[in-house]
Formats: C-alpha cells, structure tokens, sequence
C-alpha cells in the first residue's frame, strides 16, 4: 500500500479532523507531515510505537490487518460497561451501530476496523484506545469537563459570575442614564425652539419700534423745515 495511504488510514483511525492536530500526536511539524506525503515515506518506528493497537506489519507494507489481535471479550465487556452508563439496551447499541444483537453473546467473532469505526460513529464519545485497549478512560470529553455543581464550588467560575452581575447591572445604568439624557436633549430642544420663537416676536418688536421712530424723526425734520421757512420770511419781511 502506498504510504501515503497508510497516513491516511492512521489519520482517519485516530479520527483526527485536521493535518495540524495529526502532526501534533506524531510529534512533527505540519511541514515534515506534508513532505512525507509528497515523498511517500515516512517514520516507521515512530509510528508502530505511537500506534500500539495497529499491526506493526501493516505499517511497514500496509498488509494484512490493520488492528492487532482483539481480545474480543475484552472489548464487549467495556462496551456493556459503556451501556451501562449511557443507560441503553444492547439493542439500541446495535441498532445504532448496525451490528447484529448476537454480537454481545458470540465471543469469538473477530472485530473488523469497520465494526470500530461504526461504533466510534455513532458514539464519538468513546475513547478509541480504551476500546480496543481497555486502557485510558472511557469517555474522551464528558470526563474532563466540570460539572455545574462542580463549577458552583469553583471560586473563579463564581468570581466571573459575580462580575458578569456587576457588567449587566452596569449596562442598565448606562441605559437608564442614556434615557434621561435623551429625555434632557428633547425638554432642551423645545426650550431652545421656544427661545427661538422669542427672539423672531422681540426682532419683530423692536423693528416695528425702529419704525415709529424713524416716522416721528421725520415729522420732526418736516416741522422744522417749516419754523425756518416762517423765520426767513419775518427777517426779509
């Protein structure tokens, strides 16, 4: 088999999503990774020591099974215990995972990689290796992540809490205070629209005054036009 393949199917039986995440298991740069399949080579005893459940013959030639040897009875007694926990029936194990029910009650049956993929399929919450291994610990994620009840015993869980209360009682400060500011603007624009209005009638006034008094100085120019036309006329009698 073509060694680029053999990566391929180690990849996929690691269920590694990413050529960055499969470089990190095996302990290279994504670089070397891409140059090993550009060359179609690799690290042999690299890989048959981080890959212990894979027949190290079918690393060398891609021959042969892939999976060492399982020890079957191991493997359905660690699959009952995971049905266990999830609180299923053997049926619905073999419903979901397309196997046959007399799968739990002949031990003999040899567990093909597309039997272990199935199962990995329809439960992606099993740990691989302690499937096949018994080594390791059954679930890949529900066990590392902290439950709630532990999270409220956590005091930095409970110091983001309390700070999240504090930001969102913030928040309807800075709103309530936003609300009256708007309301201000909008009592200061009628005020400032009414003061508008004031000083439009008191311009108003006051040219209507200008007025009266530009016609008083001129019926006052027109009556002393007058008084010096009499004067002159007395003088030259």
């Amino acid at each position: 088999m073509n060694k680029t393949l053999i990566l391929s199917e180690l990849k996929k039986h690691k269920e590694f999503k990413t050529e960055v995440a499969f470089a990190n298991f095996l302990g290279i740069s994504p670089t070397n990774l891409n140059n090993w399949r550009k060359r179609n080579t690799f690290d042999v005893n690299l890989l048959i020591n981080l890959f212990t459940d894979v027949n190290p013959e079918w690393i060398k030639t891609g021959e042969g099974d892939m999976l060492k040897k399982v020890d079957n009875r191991g493997v359905i007694r660690r699959i009952n215990e995971f049905i266990t926990r999830k609180g299923i029936t053997e049926y619905d194990f073999c419903k979901e995972t397309d196997l046959v029910i007399g799968f739990f009650s002949n031990t003999e049956s040899i567990m093909t990689l597309g039997m272990f993929r199935r199962i990995i399929s329809a439960y992606p919450e099993i740990d691989i290796d302690w499937l096949i291994t018994g080594e390791g610990k059954m679930l890949k994620n529900n066990d590392t992540e902290p439950k709630v009840s532990d999270q409220l015993d956590n005091p930095i869980y409970n110091s983001l809490i309390q700070s999240s209360e504090k930001i969102a009682i913030a928040v309807v400060d800075m709103a309530t205070a936003n609300r009256i500011l708007a309301e201000n603007n909008t009592k200061l624009m009628d005020s400032n629209s009414k003061l508008v209005d004031t000083n439009s009638k008191l311009f108003e006034s006051n040219q209507k005054l200008m007025d009266q008094i530009l016609s008083v100085m001129e019926a006052q120019k027109g009556d002393v036009a007058d008084v010096k036309s009499a004067a002159t006329k007395v003088v030259h009698g």
